[in-house]
């Protein structure tokens, strides 16, 4: 019959003394390699790094969004009698800054860009008479604003009615 032996204090403390030098040991050296500048130096403080890549991951969180966004509608086509209109409105709380302008399917302009600024909560219409049938697009440049406080769009009729329309995006 084997009798086991229980661990007795004395070598519990030696375990536990050995233990703790060794992951003194390893963090000692994991800071050191981590906290190291360029290469041969090594900063007088290992904080250092860690702090630095915190203000890395903080300037990213922290960056402003982008402002200047750029809606389009689809292309509709109208006919020798119809008007293309350009809507847009501000739905934010903040003013911005505007241009638009209506697009050709060649990419050129079927007006010359527009710009203005809209207050919270208010709005436009540009009309564009066409002489003859095309087919056209509405381009929005908001600046100031996220796309979020911008509703615009595309509308084509007659005598002020609306045959057809589409959203920008």
């Amino acid at each position: 019959m084997k009798i086991r032996e229980t661990v007795t204090g004395k070598r519990f403390k030696a375990a536990l003394a050995g233990a703790t030098i060794a992951v003194f040991l390893g963090v000692t050296g994991l800071v050191t390699v981590y906290a190291q500048g360029a290469p041969g130096q090594i900063s007088p403080n290992p904080l250092d790094a860690i702090l630095a890549k915190l203000d890395q991951v903080l300037a990213t969180l922290n960056a402003a969004p982008a402002t200047d966004v750029v809606l389009t509608t689809p292309i509709l086509r109208n006919s020798d009698a119809d008007e293309v209109r350009c809507a847009m409105a501000n739905v934010g709380s903040t003013a911005f800054t505007y241009v638009y302008r209506a697009v050709t399917l060649g990419g050129g302009n079927a007006i010359m860009p527009v710009s203005g600024s809209l207050n919270p909560g208010s709005g436009f219409v540009g009309g564009i008479d066409t002489a003859g049938p095309n087919a056209l697009r509405c381009e929005f440049r908001i600046t100031g604003a996220p796309a979020s406080s911008v509703r615009a769009n595309i509308g084509i009729g007659q005598n002020a009615s609306t045959s057809a329309s589409a959203d920008a995006r």
